[in-house]
């Protein structure tokens, strides 16, 4: 096991996190998309978008509240 920042250069990595403020709204040829924690939210909310954020990794969401409404959390 590999930990993602190893196996790829830094520039190219975009961290998929619910907590991130930017919103992505395409998929870019030649990145690197991370799926944050998706566990986070139970025992440390919030986690493994800090990390990325100390690591100086690009962070965005997914447009999920725009697009499809829940009756739960994110």
């Amino acid at each position: 096991k590999q930990h993602y920042l190893a196996a790829f250069e830094k520039a190219s990595v975009v961290y998929l996190s619910s907590e991130a403020e930017r919103t992505i709204d395409a998929l870019e040829p030649g990145r690197v998309y991370v799926i944050g924690g998706l566990v986070d939210h139970n025992r440390e909310k919030g986690l493994t978008h800090r990390l990325a954020t100390d690591a100086g990794v690009e962070t965005v969401r997914l447009p999920i509240d725009e697009l499809v409404q829940m009756d739960t959390r994110k």
